[in-house]
């Protein structure tokens, strides 16, 4: 930044990375602040995008959430599609966190219209989104139809050593172990495993937990759970995606019946806007064996319109209620 020029587009730049990387609060205002005044459109969807990261890293979602919805105001006015999808991309993210799927999915279906007739990698982006989005409201068959689609996106990319090549493999994976087919689940775990691609465990520990949560495997839950590291299970930031890493953590915690544990990541997590809360909410039901617990999980799965979670967690409450029958 000290070697930019004051008042001008590459300032703005400057303090944008600065926001975006240092999440730095006041960093991208400035950058913000700066685009205004130089009338630029891209220069302002810049600074929002540091802006809206800063705030988002700083669990002040409300506010990241008014500057999603300017930006998104914004977007009509510019007029590369690349800026455009990376808009679309993170206020995707941002509203899964938030558990607003409805949002969530709209700008999915804009992201995918916009990276249509992009690079290869652009389209993987947005089937990233799409299958997270699918993973995240329980609907494996949606997954499952997307199987033959995702894995000729990923076969177009393999020249982009993107992470997104390897867990979308392993969501289609966990999508076909739902549906009792194993010989389609380790074919695809076979290729993903095959691209070769490390150091990326935080992006792919999600998908690998549903795939032993699938498989009813505990030797494979236990072993996922124990290699994530604690940078990466920080309420906040949450990383990309790290959202549905916590629920599928709570999931499996619940799983293995792991009830000191669930006593002590849960309880952050009781906050209404999270997509995570409810799944904290039903694993802490679980440990305790609390009907009242599971109910308001249902409440809470219902409210977000994740209606397959409920149902299953309504199917938990009954059988808690067999067990424990009423005085």
């Amino acid at each position: 930044m000290a070697h930019t020029t004051e008042g001008t587009p590459a300032r703005v730049r400057a303090l944008a990375a600065n926001g975006i990387w240092h999440e730095d609060i006041e960093a991208a205002r400035a950058a913000l602040t700066l685009a205004d005044s130089l009338g630029n459109s891209e220069l302002r969807s810049d600074g929002m995008a540091a802006l809206q990261s800063a705030l988002e890293d700083h669990s002040r979602y409300l506010e990241a959430s008014d500057v999603a919805a300017a930006r998104l105001d914004l977007l009509p006015a510019i007029a590369d599609p690349d800026h455009v999808a990376n808009a679309l991309f993170m206020n995707a993210e941002l509203y899964g966190n938030l558990g607003r799927l409805a949002d969530a999915r709209a700008m999915t279906e804009r992201l995918e219209e916009t990276v249509a007739s992009l690079t290869p990698h652009h389209r993987v982006h947005g089937l990233a989104i799409r299958l997270t989005l699918e993973n995240a409201v329980g609907d494996w068959e949606a997954v499952r139809d997307l199987t033959h689609r995702t894995t000729e996106a990923v076969e177009a990319n393999l020249a982009t050593p993107c992470p997104f090549n390897v867990a979308l493999l392993l969501t289609l994976a966990a999508g076909w172990a739902v549906a009792g087919d194993q010989a389609e689940c380790g074919r695809l775990i076979a290729r993903a495993e095959g691209i070769g691609m490390v150091g990326y465990g935080r992006m792919h520990a999600p998908h690998r937990l549903v795939l032993g949560l699938a498989r009813h495997d505990h030797d494979e839950i236990r072993r996922v759970v124990e290699s994530l590291e604690p940078s990466w299970l920080t309420p906040t930031p949450l990383g990309l995606f790290g959202w549905l890493l916590w629920a599928n953590l709570f999931d499996a915690l619940a799983e293995l019946d792991d009830r000191d544990r669930i006593e002590a990541e849960a309880p952050q997590w009781l906050r209404p806007d999270a997509y995570v809360a409810p799944f904290a909410v039903r694993a802490l039901g679980i440990a305790r064996r609390d009907a009242t617990l599971l109910a308001d999980a249902v409440a809470r799965f219902e409210m977000m319109g994740l209606e397959r979670h409920a149902q299953t967690t309504r199917a938990r409450l009954e059988r808690l209620s067999i067990e424990r029958p009423a005085d």
